[in-house]
């Protein structure tokens, strides 16, 4: 193993292959070079601010480059960066700054009745300021979202995983080393965000849509050639529907394509594994608030229609409202705990996690076959 906090990760590329591109936003790309030297001026400006180890600073810019830079800003700091909708009703905001805490706002208005410091953006320090190199600080937790979950009210969903990856290991989620990344969806949701944090990290231009449009999803496709995209079932819905005039583009360079965040109708799931291919389609279930989660890929998916995956046995329950265990077939409420000897991914801020004996439930129901595949039936509310 080889466990490095990912601001270094990050300086490593910057070293190692400066003028390769970081990040793309529409016409603006920027080098792991300046990618590195910005988010680096940046974290100066928190300091001097007052940001500290353990600080929250919540960032409700669109997507955007000076939104990327900033969370890596953060991460330098030692904080813990909360991406929000820029678009948020006022009292959903206020709901939420209620439950972070944050030391700092980053494109929000102030907020009545709160002594909070709010920035529209982050200044650019001055050369005086930047005189001391930074010492690499460890964020006690890389990131932290927001869910509205079953009860439509706020909650956080605080991290537990410090700022550190393990080099020698795979990236998560599929994602590649050294390759393209499409993001289309906002980066307030949290797959959007955790995949563009990550792929950074492990070395990868991410190609970030300011918003999602389908026709331009497609044309960056052919134009950066990406070997993964993440997608959420509306997003596949509304490419898939598009004239064949539209969808006729070259998208061999998909290694994965991989969705989550919502059910997604078995019509569609065969219409993306006829079009790109079985083994290229990939789907996650799993919330942002419990300890696990399951991917499924297309080829397995086809000899188990509906299922999101194949859980480690002792990892995954199907029980009664009583507590008992169901019969293979018979629908119960799902339950997931860590693997021994690791702590749960997030706790939950402004709900009450359904929790016993080290299992957690978000209230999903389903059901299992014979074969250990698990399928999603309902929510309990």
């Amino acid at each position: 193993m080889a466990i490095v906090a990912m601001i270094e990760s990050l300086r490593r590329w910057a070293r190692e292959a400066p003028d390769q591109p970081a990040l793309t936003v529409e016409d603006q790309t920027v080098s792991f070079r300046e990618f590195e030297l910005r988010s680096q001026r940046l974290a100066h400006t928190l300091l001097g601010v007052g940001v500290a180890v353990g600080d929250t600073v919540c960032i409700a810019l669109p997507n955007s480059i000076d939104f990327v830079q900033t969370a890596f800003a953060v991460l330098k700091v030692g904080a813990t960066p909360l991406p929000i909708s820029s678009q948020l009703p006022a009292a959903e905001r206020r709901a939420i700054v209620e439950l972070a805490e944050p030391r700092l706002l980053v494109g929000i208005d102030p907020i009545d009745g709160y002594d909070l410091r709010c920035v529209p953006t982050l200044p650019e320090p001055s050369l005086a300021d930047m005189a001391q190199p930074l010492e690499v600080r460890v964020s006690p937790a890389w990131r932290a979202t927001t869910s509205g979950g079953s009860t439509g009210r706020p909650k956080l969903i605080r991290g537990t995983v410090p700022a550190t990856i393990d080099e020698n290991a795979s990236p998560e989620y599929l994602l590649p080393r050294r390759g393209v990344v499409l993001v289309p969806g906002p980066l307030y949701h949290t797959a959007s965000y955790t995949d563009t944090i990550l792929a950074i990290v492990h070395g990868n231009h991410v190609v970030l849509q300011r918003r999602f449009d389908p026709v331009e999803t497609l044309r960056l496709v052919e134009r950066f050639r990406p070997a993964y995209v993440l997608l959420v079932p509306a997003m596949m819905h509304r490419i898939i529907r598009l004239p064949e005039e539209d969808r006729n583009v070259n998208m061999s360079s998909l290694n994965v394509v991989f969705h989550m965040g919502a059910p997604c109708p078995p019509w569609l799931k065969e219409a993306w594994i006829d079009w790109i291919g079985a083994s290229h389609i990939f789907e996650l279930y799993g919330a942002s608030g419990s300890p696990g989660y399951t991917t499924i890929s297309g080829t397995e998916w086809l000899q188990h229609r509906g299922s999101v995956g194949r859980p480690q046995p002792d990892l995954v329950k199907i029980i009664t409202d009583e507590g008992q265990p169901v019969a293979t077939g018979a629908v119960g409420e799902i339950w997931m705990r860590p693997v021994q000897g690791q702590p749960v991914r997030a706790v939950t801020v402004g709900g009450e996690a359904r929790q016993c004996d080290g299992w957690t439930s978000v209230g999903d129901l389903g059901w299992m076959d014979e074969d250990g595949y698990l399928y999603i039936s309902d929510r309990r509310t």
